[in-house]
């Protein structure tokens, strides 16, 4: 119950008591005026009384006082029953008075617990109303920290998911400008008067004693055995190489530090004092024999000439053995020129051998097979190189450096 309600039943109760007491009061006054008449005739008749005593005592009518006119007894009787009649007519009102006064109280007492439960209740509702409003806002709190914490873990998944995309991205359509510079600029060639071949720069750098620079190509053992054949100057000059740079072609001369026909691998120091920035990324030793058929790969050389270009095809065998070496097979289309030069897997743009040779098909006039070209692995390079004293010429970079490189930004 409202406070403003429970204040007018108060109010109504007090006036309708205040009433009942006034008409009360009215009707005691006019009793009391009535009861004022009776006593003044009874003090008239106790006159009386006194003058007829004194009469009684004197002896002659003469010495009798005057007697004040007589009242019937009937009269009498009339005035005391109307005496009677207003007494209990004033009983009456007291009564009622009484009862007025005490309905009024109940009603007052009943109307000032109705108050202070109805205060208690509106305490209770405050006190419930604040309870609910702190909880609410405690949800509240909780809620919008869930959701602070539930955006973190997306905006982490999503660049996750961002960075593995990109990964993955690079692995199924490679940039084109990343593919140039991790295949086509480390590919060098070698330039003879009848022949042509490949090769693959594999270290630039300087020496830390002398300061001299360093440049290393790994190529075919045949293709520097023809050039040293059919260009007289070319061991009394060097083997002529051509370097593709990104501001262009550099023509230098290239020494044969060490060569393996049964391999048929070779290894070449440029004559230059100059280093380069592409040099290839190679395989490391401990996963150069987790090379499987299937795997993709880039096959990239100088065929018939050519600057640089890349065929694609996968690893078809890693089992062939020609004159007791081991080759692997490769379905990347080749040509003549492209001897010397290397393959590269896809995941990861690594060498994973030089190309050596390739298949025909035919004696008179034997028929180039592209698709069956074989390749020596870089497995047997590295025992040929640590055989030779040259196992520290090739850096080695692990292969978690592809990983962190392709999940990089901006890759």
């Amino acid at each position: 119950m409202k406070r403003s309600t429970i204040g007018a039943l108060v109010g109504m109760g007090l006036l309708a008591s205040a009433t009942a007491i006034g008409n009360a009061d009215g009707r005691l006054r006019g009793v009391g005026e009535r009861l004022a008449t009776l006593e003044g005739l009874a003090r008239a008749d106790a006159d009386r009384l006194t003058v007829l005593e004194l009469a009684a005592r004197t002896e002659t009518p003469q010495q009798r006082p005057a007697m004040p006119a007589p009242v019937s007894e009937s009269r009498l009787q009339d005035l005391q029953a109307e005496m009677i009649g207003l007494l209990e007519e004033r009983l009456t009102a007291l009564e009622a008075r009484l009862d007025a006064t005490s309905q009024g109280v109940q009603e007052a007492s009943f109307l000032r617990e109705e108050l202070e439960l109805a205060r208690q209740d509106a305490a209770a509702l405050r006190d419930q109303v604040s309870r609910d409003v702190g909880r609410t806002q405690k949800l509240v709190d909780l809620y919008r920290d869930d959701l602070h914490r539930h955006g973190v873990r997306v905006r982490r998944a999503t660049e996750n998911t961002q960075a593995e995309l990109a990964r993955l991205t690079g692995r199924v359509r490679p940039d084109a400008a990343e593919l140039t510079r991790d295949l086509l600029s480390p590919t060098v060639q070698l330039n003879g008067q009848e022949t042509v071949g490949s090769g693959t720069l594999v270290r630039s750098d300087r020496d830390p004693r002398t300061g001299a620079a360093r440049n290393y190509v790994l190529t075919a053992y045949h293709v520097v055995r023809n050039i040293l054949n059919d260009t007289p100057n070319a061991r009394a000059e060097g083997i002529p190489v051509t370097v593709y740079t990104p501001e262009g072609r550099v023509e230098v001369r290239a020494e044969l530090v060490s060569s393996e026909r049964a391999l048929d691998v070779a290894l070449l120091e440029l004559d230059t004092d100059r280093t380069f920035d592409q040099v290839a990324k190679v395989l490391p030793r401990e996963a150069s024999d987790a090379v499987r058929v299937w795997d993709d790969v880039y096959a990239i050389g100088c065929p018939l000439g050519n600057d640089p270009i890349p065929t694609q095809g996968t690893v078809s065998s890693t089992e062939n053995l020609i004159q007791g070496t081991n080759y692997w097979m490769i379905s990347a289309p080749t040509y003549y020129g492209n001897s010397g030069g290397g393959i590269f897997l896809a995941d990861g743009r690594r060498l994973l051998g030089v190309f050596s040779k390739i298949y025909t098909h035919g004696r008179g006039n034997p028929v180039v097979v592209p698709h069956m070209g074989l390749c020596t692995p870089m497995s047997a390079i590295y025992a040929w190189l640590d055989a030779e004293g040259y196992g520290d010429v090739i850096p080695q970079v692990p292969l978690a450096a592809d990983a962190a490189d392709l999940s990089s930004p901006g890759r």
